[in-house]
């Protein structure tokens, strides 16, 4: 996805700023993230003609057998803030499949929308979005 315009910084998200978290705290999970999501065809990231990111959707695919998510933040001292953020992402990832009909045994899951400030409210969110609902990526799962 390509657009020709300014870009500036991509901002962190304000429920990001509202948890206070540093990148320090934010990296072993981002890691995480990093290493599942570029293991699939469906996370993309939007760029201009000039090759700034503009906006990034990071999708990973989860299967019913697949082994719990612990720890989402790493081992080390953590704020009890951030040990709180580490526990919801632990019990959301390990009840998630109580919620789904038993057939579904596969998930596509959104890790980490974000488009650049200047750029949000066009519609690059959701174009993000559908790219990955393409039949064919499916196909793949």
């Amino acid at each position: 996805i390509l657009f020709n315009t300014p870009v500036v910084p991509i901002s962190c998200t304000l429920s990001f700023q509202a948890t206070k978290i540093t990148e320090a705290e934010f990296f072993p999970f981002a890691e995480k993230i990093l290493d599942s999501a570029f293991q699939t065809p469906f996370s993309v990231i939007c760029r201009q003609e000039n090759r700034n990111i503009v906006g990034i959707a990071l999708n990973s695919v989860r299967r019913r057998d697949d082994i719990a998510v612990e720890n989402p933040f790493g081992k080390s001292e953590r704020r009890p803030e951030i040990d709180a953020i580490a526990s919801i992402c632990e019990v959301i990832h390990s009840n998630v499949w109580e919620l789904l009909d038993a057939k579904i045994n596969t998930v596509l899951e959104l890790d980490i929308l974000s488009v650049a400030s200047s750029f949000q409210r066009r519609g690059i969110a959701s174009e993000m979005l559908d790219k990955r609902k393409s039949m064919e990526l499916l196909q793949v799962v």
